[in-house]
């Protein structure tokens, strides 16, 4: 070998031609010299692959091979711990060195006297397990530290005490707290007990305790976010004040303001509604961009979408309400029901029906059955008493002012309660006013005056 070899260097010479030479040589600087206690150019040898190290003291720096141990060589300085200086080594007992070559995954062991290759045994492997025992075989610490999982040497994963976190970058968790996907939480306050599922769902929320962000950007950015649930892709996205509510659907209250103690189900429901607390939006594009929209209902696919003014109303059923202009205070159901011209305080009930522009106060049912001055209900109060400028009108939209009741029709009449004398003397406290059509006994219009039936006068048309 070359003379330049490093200080330390160490071979096993086979020495086929001289079997006597066989051992362990180290390079001494300007030697080779022969484990054996004695340092000659010589190499006198010991027995086949054993090497029997003698008790000569070593010099500056010496040590012992204690059992188990493994030893090296300072290249730089000539000498180590183990006594290796200048051909002098100082061990204990015997050292034999294993007659095999290592296989891979092995490592060199000795028992104080003897060197092995070992196996190593008690880890899991990375191409999978088999032969374990539940609870006894697992993945994780056995002392109070957390489990960190990395991909690429950035964690991806922790294993807490009390939560849980999965995701790149996501939030670093509080209390009772659970994080699953990537920015998850990220950057979220207060979020104890909360969970986070989806990338970058609830993604800096505010106070975002006790609430649940499932799928993508749920609630991410969303303010007083706390006991609240949002579930679909991107819900609740910036809501404000999202306290007490359900976000459910692909950006169901998406921006929407004030949404606290309300419920959005439905794609885009509720979605850039302003003021919308203690509603129901349900419905896709239910009550989306609708403005003031609080104490409301918006059921059916578009009702209440975009309208104004919104409060205290019902929308049910598809586009109720669509763009109705000062919708407060309004009972709007069927589909297509009322008009962007509509006021407040209506009451419209049936299919693409509606009232003209600018009604108020007023109510349409299945455009048979028409009333003005309905009762206008108090925002602090529901009354009870009727309205003293109520009309009802039949087969026209807007009764004669002077009629309590407006019956229209060109081909239609009214047809009184048709009756024996005997039903009518049976009918209980009559008041005056009342009549009848009497079937028997000279038949005809009866009036009661408060006292007595009076027969009309008839005569013959």
């Amino acid at each position: 070998l070359s003379t330049t070899n490093a200080k330390g260097a160490m071979v096993y010479c086979t020495c086929l031609a001289d079997t006597t030479k066989r051992g362990v040589y180290a390079w001494s600087g300007s030697i080779w010299v022969k484990l054996s206690g004695s340092s000659s150019t010589s190499d006198t040898a010991k027995a086949d692959k054993t090497t029997t190290i003698s008790t000569t003291a070593p010099l500056t720096g010496g040590g012992s091979l204690a059992a188990n141990r493994t030893f090296g060589f300072d290249t730089t300085t000539g000498h180590n711990t183990t006594g290796f200086y200048d051909g002098r080594y100082k061990p204990v007992g015997t050292f034999e060195l294993p007659s095999q070559t290592g296989n891979n995954g092995k490592y060199l062991t000795t028992n104080g006297s003897t060197a092995s290759w070992g196996t190593v045994s008690g880890g899991w492997g990375l191409t999978g397990n088999s032969g374990t025992t539940a609870g006894t075989n697992f993945i994780g610490t056995t002392d109070n530290k957390d489990v960190v999982i990395k991909r690429n040497n950035v964690v991806v994963g922790r294993f807490y005490e009390d939560r849980l976190i999965l995701g790149y970058a996501s939030s670093t968790g509080s209390v009772g707290a659970n994080f699953i996907g990537n920015y998850c939480g990220d950057g979220a306050t207060n979020a104890m007990a909360a969970n986070f599922i989806g990338d970058a769902s609830g993604s800096s929320a505010t106070n975002a305790e006790y609430s649940n962000f499932i799928g993508s950007e749920t609630g991410g950015s969303a303010t007083n976010a706390y006991y609240s649930n949002f579930l679909g892709r991107e819900t609740g996205l910036g809501a404000t004040n999202a306290y007490h509510s359900n976000f459910i659907g692909r950006r169901a209250g998406y921006y929407a303001s004030a949404a606290n103690n309300s419920n959005f189900i439905g794609q885009n429901a509720g979605s850039g509604a302003t003021n919308a607390e203690y509603s129901n939006f349900i419905g896709y594009n239910a009550g989306v961009e609708g403005t003031n929209a609080k104490y409301s209902v918006f059921i059916g696919g578009g009702s209440g979408s975009e309208a104004s003014n919104a409060t205290r109303s019902v929308f049910i059923g598809f586009n109720s309400g669509s763009s109705a202009l000062n919708a407060h205070r309004t009972i709007l159901i069927g589909a297509n029901s009322g008009s962007p011209g509509l006021a407040s305080n209506n009451v419209i009930i049936g299919t693409n029906i509606t009232l003209p522009d600018s009604s108020s106060n007023s109510m349409n049912i299945a455009g048979v059955l028409f009333a003005k001055g309905i009762s206008t209900i108090d925002d602090a109060l529901i009354k009870d008493t009727p309205s003293s400028t109520g009309q009802i009108g039949i087969g026209i939209v807007t009764p004669a002012t002077s009629a309590i009741l407006d019956l229209t029709s060109t081909n239609k009449g009214l047809l009184l309660p048709r009756m024996t004398k005997t039903q009518r003397d049976a009918i209980p406290t009559p008041v005056a006013g009342l009549m009848v059509y009497q079937t028997d006994n000279t038949p005809g219009l009866r009036v009661y005056n408060g006292t007595n039936w009076m027969r009309f006068t008839e005569t013959i048309d």
